[in-house]
């Protein structure tokens, strides 16, 4: 059985963009490509002009607490409402933020539509849809923390610094990213 309100008119809509670094906002996934894909929809299916919602955070596990933006627009959420996503793993790369959440406005009357992938929660075979979806997102999120943290691990071992404030009375040296001896600092120590 459906939420009451989930069948109607799509009274409001919400679009949600996110990204997770300021420089893939600007190439890549980017803001802008999302927003023009958001309003393409709507216009398309004569939706209202979204509401719109935009994050600069990762979309895993670890950042949930820091996505201020999604949790303004899901507590704000009515029956009536559609969240408009330009692609699934934009809204989390988090396989239980996805499913959760999704199940959560369904329960408010509202649906979750996600354009990439034709996912539109008013489906009668959306929850499979979703699980599989989510699944997939999740598991993108694993290959880019492999594809990143290897080399950091490897430059790591090879003696370099690789990441985080350099600690006082050491400086960077960009040429073979190892710590050398701030001489003026040095002096305070």
């Amino acid at each position: 059985m459906r939420p009451s309100g989930e069948t109607g008119r799509i009274l409001r809509t919400l679009a949600y963009r996110r990204v997770s670094t300021r420089e893939q906002g600007v190439g890549g996934t980017s803001l802008d490509a999302q927003k023009t894909e958001i309003a393409r929809y709507c216009a398309a299916h004569g939706l209202p002009d979204p509401v719109d919602h935009v994050e600069v955070e990762s979309g895993g596990e670890e950042s949930e607490e820091k996505r201020s933006e999604v949790m303004r627009l899901l507590s704000s959420l009515r029956a009536g409402d559609a969240v408009i996503v330009s692609k699934i793993d934009r809204f989390a790369r988090d396989m239980v933020f996805i499913v959760k959440h999704v199940r959560a406005i369904r329960k408010r009357g509202a649906c979750f539509i996600s354009i990439a992938e034709a996912f539109d929660s008013r489906r009668p075979e959306s929850e499979m849809m979703l699980g599989a979806w989510a699944m997939a997102a999740d598991m993108e999120r694993r290959r880019i923390q492999e594809r990143t943290q290897g080399p950091r691990k490897l430059l790591r071992a090879q003696g370099m610094y690789v990441e985080g404030c350099v600690p006082f009375g050491y400086r960077r040296d960009d040429g073979s990213r190892r710590l050398v001896v701030h001489p003026e600092e040095a002096k305070i120590i």
